[in-house]
């Protein structure tokens, strides 16, 4: 049996001097590690500043709580889902939440990726963020 695994781009609303931003960047990772390992979710996320780009992956009622808990902060806004559904497996299983350094974009080959273009073209972008975040993560580890 599959997991369930939902992809979202939103925009961010995180105001503050880039110090502020990146404590408030890693209390969002700290408690999503937390909560995420206790509802058996693992998932990755990317920050660039302007936008955010997540795969939440397990179980459906915890991957849709969760998600619901997303939708409501303030910190997000412009929540665009890009693709959801049953995945045949977990693509960052080892993670309750990795967190993908946009600055180590430049370094994987192929993997420029506007996240204007995600809310722009959202049934194209779904697969492509999965695929970026992946690269992103594994060459972190």
């Amino acid at each position: 049996m599959g997991v369930y695994q939902i992809v979202y781009c939103s925009k961010n609303r995180i105001a503050g001097s880039p110090e502020e931003v990146d404590a408030a960047i890693n209390s969002i990772l700290s408690t999503a590690r937390s909560k995420n390992k206790q509802a058996d979710i693992s998932g990755a996320l990317l920050f660039n500043g302007v936008a955010f780009a997540q795969v939440l992956e397990g179980p459906l009622d915890a991957v849709e709580n969760i998600f619901e808990h997303i939708q409501c902060d303030t910190r997000h806004s412009d929540v665009v889902v890009l693709r959801n559904g049953e995945s045949p497996f977990r693509v960052f299983s080892d993670w309750s939440m990795a967190y993908a350094d946009p600055a180590a974009v430049g370094n994987i080959p192929n993997s420029k990726i506007d996240l204007d273009e995600a809310f722009e073209n959202p049934a194209t972008s779904g697969s492509r963020i999965v695929s970026l975040l992946e690269q992103l993560v594994a060459a972190a580890a």
